[in-house]
């Protein structure tokens, strides 16, 4: 279960809100380094600076935008960074945890058809990644089933870490957008987080964007050109500098952009 914290204003109680909700607070001014915030409705009451990632050393509160760029993705209420626990359980048994977590946070959730359970779309992307692009590690998998968790539902990072560890965790930040931001900041800084992320998120945002394209011929026009724009815009900005080694799945996804325009992209 994610963690849930409350805070004070002029002595009144306000919560229970996620990890992602208090940071949102707090960039907007509402929670200060000395408002008293707490874990769990039975915590003790402490001052919003003693929690990790919060705010910076100088006191200015840290965005989800800039979280999504380090590793450092363990609980709030960790003073400090510690290695994450031995995880338990052979690969496939991760993986299927990882699905089943996703099919519960997105349980009333259909995709653009208004008819297909979202979670399929999940499935389906673990399963490109796996027998198209041929990705065999298990927590880029779990990256993928969980990818649209954090973006798509309330649900926040120490939720995500706790199901399937603080590295499937910091996979999954680099591959959420901050909906905070207008729409052309939050697309750019989305880019420049996917750019500097590493192959095997590169490598999700690549699954993620196949299965789109595969999914998109029964939707009208606009949603179609859309997502063709989308999908070519970040096949481009990944494109001079992906490894040889995974270049057939970047090629997969750029020959599909090809093949569905028809004219509807230029």
């Amino acid at each position: 279960m994610s963690k849930q914290f409350y805070y004070q204003v002029m002595g009144e109680q306000v919560g229970p809100l996620s990890g992602l909700e208090l940071r949102a607070r707090a960039v907007a001014g509402d929670v200060t380094v000395e408002t008293p915030v707490r874990v769990g409705a039975e915590g003790e009451w402490l001052p919003a600076a003693r929690l990790h990632n919060l705010f910076d050393p100088s006191g200015r509160p840290i965005s989800h935008a800039e979280m999504a760029q380090t590793q450092r993705n363990a609980s709030l209420f960790q003073e400090t960074p510690t290695e994450a626990a031995p995880r338990g359980g052979t690969p496939s048994l991760l993986l299927l945890n990882a699905l089943s977590f996703a099919a519960r946070v997105h349980h009333d959730q259909t995709r653009q058809d208004g008819e297909t359970p979202y979670v399929a779309h999940a499935y389906r992307v673990v399963t490109i990644l796996a027998t198209v692009f041929g990705v065999e590690e298990t927590e880029v998998l779990e990256a993928a089933a969980l990818q649209g968790a954090v973006e798509d539902t309330p649900t926040d990072l120490d939720a995500v870490a706790e199901v399937a560890g603080e590295r499937v965790a910091h996979y999954v930040a680099l591959l959420s957008k901050d909906k905070r931001l207008a729409d052309e900041e939050r697309e750019q800084a989305y880019l420049a987080q996917l750019q500097e992320a590493d192959i095997g998120v590169k490598l999700c945002k690549l699954a993620d964007l196949y299965d789109n394209l595969r999914d998109a011929a029964a939707l009208p026009k606009k949603s179609q050109t859309r997502n063709l724009r989308w999908a070519k815009q970040i096949a481009d900005h990944f494109d001079p500098v992906f490894p040889d080694e995974w270049r057939h799945a970047l090629e997969l996804v750029q020959d599909l952009i090809e093949k569905t325009s028809g004219g509807l992209i230029h």
